[in-house]
């Protein structure tokens, strides 16, 4: 069995309403990265000033980093242009209509869904809580590729539960 990660999948989101009930899930098209990272905590020493252990860590309290989610797609459709504008989107006579900075965060459901192409199982990892921001700009006129949108966010962990997200992997 190889212990390789090469993985092939899709990315989807699902907003939270005002109410923090999840809405419906969009595919994000075609994600060119997803991004997990784990930021280092932060340490408290107790020193020790004994004549047998001074100037030694005698215990040592870590707190948690923070995790976040960092996303990037080449594909802008109107869901995914109004994520990157924290906008609101509405049906117009010409397609849609994108109002601009009307939220302050995406706050949404992340599910990675794919495949390890070196080992062939299937695998899922699902943020529960993430508050999705642009990350980086949007190059309207681009010259030679296509326009990718980015964005980022935080994993939270939400009430009732001890952690922020799952991974599983699964033979085919």
């Amino acid at each position: 069995m190889s212990d390789g990660f090469l993985l092939a999948g899709s990315v989807s989101v699902n907003p939270y309403d005002d109410n923090g009930v999840l809405t419906t899930e969009i595919d994000l098209g075609n994600t060119t990265s997803f991004t997990y990272s784990q930021e280092s905590g932060t340490s408290i020493q107790r020193i020790g000033r004994g004549i047998d252990n001074y100037g030694k860590v005698i215990s040592e309290y870590v707190t948690p980093g923070t995790s976040s989610i960092s996303i990037t797609s080449d594909s802008l459709n109107r869901k995914n242009l109004a994520f990157l504008f924290l906008g609101t989107d509405s049906d117009i006579t010409d397609g849609f209509r994108i109002e601009g900075n009307t939220k302050n965060s995406v706050r949404c459901q992340i599910t990675l869904t794919g495949k390890n192409l070196d080992n062939n199982h299937n695998c899922t990892f699902v943020a529960l809580d993430v508050a999705l921001v642009p990350n980086g700009d949007l190059d309207f006129l681009v010259k030679d590729q296509y326009a990718t949108l980015q964005l980022k966010g935080t994993l939270t962990t939400p009430t009732g539960q001890d952690f922020s997200f799952t991974y599983q992997e699964t033979t085919t």
